[in-house]
């Protein structure tokens, strides 16, 4: 459930609601759009913006909704679940963008004129079209729409937009009160459109009209009558699609332990990692079920564990308020799992700073006299002071670090390297690690301690 501005401080905030009135979560966008999720179309058109949807959808064929400003300054964000009025005509024009692979035709009602001898006296030229949408962006949304197991949530495996034999993309739309009722359905050969209300614009009966019980039988038997007789006509793959394995709940790259599915991707947009949400966090050892505080993750002295973590930034605020991130807490606050629960709050531990070397590794070979040392320091205070030592002998200092990554010179053979800090407390913390430069780390032979001989007695 996410609000959204008015934009009018007198009205309130819109408030979305899917039309079964139910909120599922984290939804990838194939199966938001194959199940028409109204929350989620909002928040796309939120993402996009109400000028670039309207220029799309006029290059596309509607021609009530010029994107100028007269139009912006009557629709918003609503537009996108019936907020601007359409033609039926237009629609189904522009749904065969879609089936055209991005060209636009414009639409032909007398195909030929003959008089009442048969002599031909105005016939209908065919045209190549303009192009007003790429072919693979047009490929993405037939492959969603024709997609039966991308809608079965909410529509089931077997409903009046799924024609056995045929691949048949197809769409339905409901506007509030249900006064109107849409289903828009296209081949790369044949589009229908349907459209269910009253001419007086009244609501329907509510317990009649649906998404799929208004339009949808109508659209079917129309779709069936133009298709019959024809051989199936799948949408052609463009070039430039590529097909992969991601991960079938973040939608990044496949995760071990994860289920996975097949997705189609423009070249160059498909993920190339993990997705975001699956997050390692460094909880304390002394405590998992509170976050390592600063000298334990400078110590090393912490352990990972995974969580699903969901922040989004709201791209419409206007008064510094992030609502989507408020729905999504909201949606959190419902599960029961763990894994969407990471720990808040800071383990209080009693040492008050500690330092970690990063590089260079304990008795590591380093084949240079120009040493990198990488250091973390960690403080519930503020450091003041951080040195750097050869062998005991300050060779670099910093104030006010939390890190450290600096090169020292060292003279070949086995050394020392120290990292101490200070804080303003008065406390300190040294850590150390020994090297060899330019030759292997050699562990010290203990020097043999001298045993004591006994003395003889005396006779």
């Amino acid at each position: 459930d996410t609000k959204f501005p008015s934009g009018d401080p007198a009205k309130p905030e819109y408030e979305p609601v899917n039309y079964d009135g139910k909120f599922r979560g984290p939804m990838q966008l194939r199966f938001a759009l194959g199940n028409s999720i109204n929350t989620i179309a909002v928040k796309v058109s939120a993402l996009v913006g109400i000028k670039d949807i309207l220029k799309t959808a006029n290059d596309m064929g509607i021609t009530t909704l010029a994107p100028d400003a007269a139009t912006m300054s009557r629709v918003g964000l609503s537009l996108t679940l019936g907020g601007g009025e359409v033609k039926l005509i237009d629609l189904a024009s522009a749904y065969g963008v879609f089936a055209t692979e991005g060209l636009r035709q414009d639409p032909v009602a007398i195909l030929k004129v003959q008089d009442a001898n048969g002599k031909v006296i105005y016939e209908h030229q065919e045209v190549s079209g303009r192009r007003v949408l790429d072919a693979d962006v047009a490929y993405l949304v037939s492959s969603i729409l024709s997609d039966n197991s991308a809608r079965v949530e909410e529509f089931g495996p077997n409903s009046y937009l799924h024609i056995p034999g045929w691949t048949v993309a197809a769409k339905t739309g409901t506007t509030d009160d249900k006064r109107d009722n849409w289903t828009l359905g296209y081949t790369p050969s044949v589009v229908v459109g349907t459209w269910v209300g009253n001419n007086d614009n009244t609501p329907m009966n509510q317990s009649l009209a649906s998404g799929i019980t208004g339009a949808a039988p109508i659209w079917n038997r129309i779709m069936r009558a133009a298709l019959a007789g024809k051989k199936d006509e799948p949408f052609v793959r463009p070039g430039d699609i590529t097909e992969m394995d991601i991960d079938a709940y973040g939608g990044g790259l496949p995760v071990p332990g994860e289920p996975t599915r097949k997705e189609v991707f423009i070249k160059g947009t498909e993920p190339t990692a993990p997705s975001p949400i699956y997050q390692n966090v460094k909880v304390s050892k002394r405590d998992n079920n509170k976050l390592a505080n600063a000298v334990e993750v400078a110590r090393g002295e912490y352990d990972t564990k995974p969580y699903i973590i969901f922040k989004e930034q709201d791209p419409v605020s206007t008064d510094g308020k992030n609502r989507w991130q408020e729905g999504i807490d909201a949606w959190i606050a419902t599960q029961s799992d763990p894994k969407f629960h990471p720990p808040t709050d800071t383990y209080q531990g009693s040492d008050q700073i500690g330092v970690s070397i990063r590089k260079p590794g304990d008795h590591d070979q380093v084949n240079s006299n120009d040493v990198e040392v990488r250091a973390d320091i960690g403080t519930t205070n503020d450091i003041t002071h951080v040195e750097i030592q050869v062998d005991g002998t300050a060779v670099k200092t910093e104030p006010n670090s939390s890190s450290f990554d600096d090169t020292i010179t060292v003279p070949n053979g086995q050394h020392t390297i120290s990292v101490r800090a200070s804080d303003n407390k008065g406390n300190t913390s040294q850590a150390d690690v020994h090297i060899g430069v330019n030759e292997p780390y050699a562990t010290p032979t203990p020097t043999p301690q001298p045993t004591a001989t006994p003395t003889p007695a005396g006779p």
